[in-house]
C-alpha cells in the first residue's frame, strides 16, 4: 500500500494505476483489515488522492470506496488521523459534479458531522469537514439536506471553536453566503444557529482580509437586514 500511495500521489499516474485495479485493491484491503486502524488510514490517504482526479470519482463510488470510508470512520471514530483522511476523501470527491447526491445517499453528511462534533478542537477535521459539507452543497438539492441534517450547526461550531483560523473562517463564510443566496428559506435557520455574532467576530478578527470582509458583509446584508 505504501508503494501504491507513492504512485497515486502523482496525478499523471492515477488513471493508469486505477485501471490496473488500485481502487479494488484498496477497498479489498479495507474490508480484509477492518480492525487495523493503520491500514484504514493508509487506504484513506490513497483514496483522497484519487478522489481529487476528475476522471475517477464515479469509479470510486461504483467500486465501493465511499462505503468503505464511511464504514471505517464509524468503526474507528476514536482515531483523529483516520477522520482527517476520511473527511479529506469526501472534500475531494464532492468537488466533482454529479457526486453530491451519491454521497448524500451513502450517509456521508452524517458521518462527517459526527466526526466534526466529536473533535471540535481538531482544526484539520474541522477544516476538511467544512469543505466536505460545502462541496456537497454545490448541488442545490443536497444543500437543503445538509442544512436539515445539522450542517449549519456543525460549521458554526467549527467557526466558534476556531475563530482565529483563517482557512476555517473562509470556508464557513463561503458556505453560509451560498446558502443565504440559494435558499432564502435557510436565512432564518442561519440566524437561529447563532451565525450573526460569529460573522461579526470574523470581521473584527480579520479586518484586512478582503475576501473574509466581502463574504461576511454580504451575509450580514443578505440575511440580517
Amino acid at each position: 500500500l505504501g508503494v501504491l500511495k507513492l504512485l497515486a500521489a502523482h496525478p499523471d499516474n492515477q488513471v493508469a494505476v486505477a485501471k490496473q485495479g488500485l481502487i479494488d485493491a484498496t477497498v479489498n484491503a479495507m474490508l480484509a483489515h477492518e480492525a487495523c486502524t493503520e491500514i484504514q488510514v493508509l487506504c484513506c490517504e490513497l483514496l483522497h488522492m484519487l478522489a481529487a482526479n476528475p476522471l475517477l470519482p464515479a469509479e470510486l463510488g461504483e467500486k465501493g470506496a465511499v462505503d468503505a470510508v464511511v464504514r471505517c470512520m464509524e468503526a474507528h471514530a476514536w482515531s483523529e488521523a483516520l477522520l482527517e483522511q476520511g473527511c479529506t476523501v469526501f472534500r475531494n470527491l464532492g468537488l466533482h459534479k454529479g457526486q453530491q447526491q451519491m454521497m448524500l445517499a451513502k450517509k456521508v453528511v452524517e458521518v462527517v458531522i459526527i466526526a466534526m462534533s466529536a473533535n471540535l478542537e481538531n482544526p484539520v477535521i474541522q477544516e476538511q469537514g467544512c469543505w466536505a459539507l460545502w462541496n456537497m452543497c454545490l448541488d442545490d438539492k443536497v444543500e437543503l439536506e445538509v442544512a436539515e441534517k445539522g450542517g449549519v450547526v456543525a460549521i458554526c461550531k467549527a467557526l466558534e471553536q476556531h475563530h482565529d483560523n483563517v482557512k476555517i473562517t473562509e470556508v464557513v463564510l463561503w458556505m453560509l453566503l451560498n446558502m443565504a443566496y440559494t435558499h432564502t428559506c435557510l436565512q432564518q435557520h442561519i440566524m437561529d444557529c447563532g451565525a450573526m455574532p460569529l460573522i461579526e467576530g470574523a470581521l473584527l478578527k480579520f479586518p484586512k482580509h478582503q475576501e473574509i470582509k466581502r463574504r461576511a458583509t454580504e451575509i450580514l446584508e443578505k440575511v440580517f437586514n
